[in-house]
């Protein structure tokens, strides 16, 4: 904590200590982190560390507990300003907290922002954030959005939305759509067909990675090739990381292999590792891969 509270660490060092504390689950440093998403979310230069923050207290403050809750909500609900990266990440830490509290300050949010079409990056996180909260009102909600927004970032926030809800009946819309988008909904909506396992994603996703190789497509069509399939994937997988050089690439598979673990995952991520005369940054990325294999 003392680390996190301290100037003289960077916003990125002070992030990833947020992230820690969230992990080591100690309720004593809520105080702390409030106070923290309260300075650090109105400054523009520590977004990210805003980011950690609220990160920390969605897997730390309860769902009972009202005070915590209403400092959390408050910068979601300010006025438009210049922060709306930190007023995303303590909408979906609220989305990770739950309860009742927590749904009213997010359908709140949602209310205010519904109606400006200029702000839709923050309209998709609330979409996720109250589709975490997995309750009857909020679920239809996403629902309904999916069906009638005709924003990229919308749609591709509502069909991870219906995702996480389950909304199997979702799968034929987000589907449609994606086979004839541009790259976030294609991108993203391909991820929740894999969540949803759709059985068509995995064509869905080879024909839309024959067309573009764009590090945002990549990243979510990989990972729902490896959602969808496990296994079946490493082929895929392993073509990929074949003549894969950028860091985009590269992290893409990293994360795709996190989320289909296996034998074959592993045995063939060891050899990319300890191969010394292969690309360091290939090499690197395996081993980001393992750990991420190990953390899932």
């Amino acid at each position: 904590m003392d680390v996190l509270s301290s100037g003289r660490w960077s916003p990125a060092v002070r992030g990833q200590v947020g992230l820690a504390l969230a992990r080591l689950g100690n309720p004593e440093v809520v105080p702390g982190l409030l106070r923290l998403v309260r300075t650090s979310c109105k400054d523009e230069d520590d977004v990210f560390l805003c980011a950690a923050a609220a990160s920390a207290l969605g897997g730390l403050v309860k769902p009972d507990d009202r005070g915590s809750i209403r400092r959390m909500a408050a910068p979601v609900l300010a006025p438009k300003g210049k922060f709306g990266g930190s007023r995303n990440a303590l909408a979906l830490a609220l989305g990770g907290v739950g309860g009742p509290e927590a749904e009213k300050a997010l359908t709140a949010a949602w209310e205010k922002r519904a109606k400006d079409t200029t702000r839709v990056a923050e309209l998709g996180f609330l979409l996720i954030a109250l589709a975490d909260l997995e309750t009857t009102t909020a679920s239809a909600l996403v629902r309904h959005q999916l069906r009638t927004l005709e924003h990229e970032h919308d749609l591709a926030a509502a069909a991870l939305g219906a995702a996480k809800v389950g909304d199997r009946l979702a799968t034929a819309v987000i589907r449609d759509r994606v086979r004839s988008s541009e790259h976030i909904l294609t991108a993203y909506g391909l991820m929740a067909l894999g969540m949803l396992g759709d059985a068509d994603v995995g064509s869905i996703a080879r024909e839309r990675l024959e067309e573009s190789h764009e590090p945002q497509l990549v990243r979510r069509a990989l990972t729902a090739l490896a959602l969808a399939e496990g296994e079946n994937a490493l082929t895929d997988l392993d073509r990929w990381w074949g003549w894969s050089r950028s860091h985009a690439h590269l992290d893409a598979l990293a994360w795709a292999f996190a989320v289909a673990p296996s034998p074959g995952a592993e045995a063939f991520l060891t050899g990319v590792a300890a191969e010394a005369t292969g690309d360091p940054r290939s090499r690197a990325y395996a081993l980001i891969a393992l750990g991420r294999m190990v953390d899932a």
